[in-house]
């Protein structure tokens, strides 16, 4: 058992790497220095680990099928079989680690777990780093133009009927096109289309370098 203090992250300050899985989670500082002590105290073994700490995630090594990180960034996607009683479904557990070396190092416990998984480690070009924020900037600018027409029919005192599935989204997206009117929800449009263009900028000149854990 290995217990990682990863403090420096606002929400895993916590994470455990048993002999059978993995505990994940935040607790507050004071809580965190007492599991931790608490935590020494066990045998090498993941016996009352759930006890001590209840409030960390657990996911087990089995159930794990893919391990994905940016190692240019501090964030860890798992993805795992969530099981409920005899019930499975796919799930992502992202873990925030508090700087690039831990993440490093969790990385390198969960290839040890699961040494019969596949290693890969892959640059990204220019070109494949930008898919999928240019992406986000085309949906965020058709949405903006699609508010701000919606709110100019509003404010020229066209009603606007709402039907169909997602009720609530639309819902939503008309009452904020009533609240901002066109101008408003033109600036605010354009303001978040400018934040995914600084992602794509940021995301070309660095491109993401890939590691990869899989069957």
């Amino acid at each position: 058992m290995d217990v990682i203090d990863n403090s420096g992250s606002p929400f895993d300050g916590l994470i455990i790497i048993g002999d059978n899985g993995l505990y994940v989670g935040s607790l507050s500082d004071k809580e965190q220095a007492e599991k931790v002590s608490q935590l020494a105290s066990l045998a090498e073994s993941d016996d009352g680990i759930a006890e001590i700490a209840p409030k960390l995630d657990y996911i087990p090594y089995q159930d794990i099928n893919a391990v994905k990180c940016n190692l240019k960034t501090d964030r860890i996607y798992i993805g795992y079989d969530k099981r409920d009683g005899k019930k499975s479904e796919p799930s992502v557990r992202s873990i925030n680690c508090q700087d690039q070396a831990k993440a490093r190092e969790i990385l390198a416990h969960l290839k040890l777990k699961r040494p019969d998984f596949n290693e890969q480690e892959k640059e990204y070009g220019p070109v494949r780093a930008g898919i999928k924020p240019s992406l986000f900037v085309l949906i965020s600018a058709a949405l903006t133009w699609m508010a701000m027409l919606l709110a100019k029919e509003v404010a020229a005192g066209h009603s606007a009927e709402i039907s169909g599935s997602h009720r609530a989204a639309k819902e939503l997206f008309l009452w904020l096109a009533e609240t901002l009117g066109p101008n408003g929800t033109l600036v605010v449009g354009c303001f978040i289309t400018l934040l995914f263009v600084r992602w794509l900028v940021k995301r070309v000149k660095n491109p993401p370098q890939v590691y990869l854990l899989y069957p």
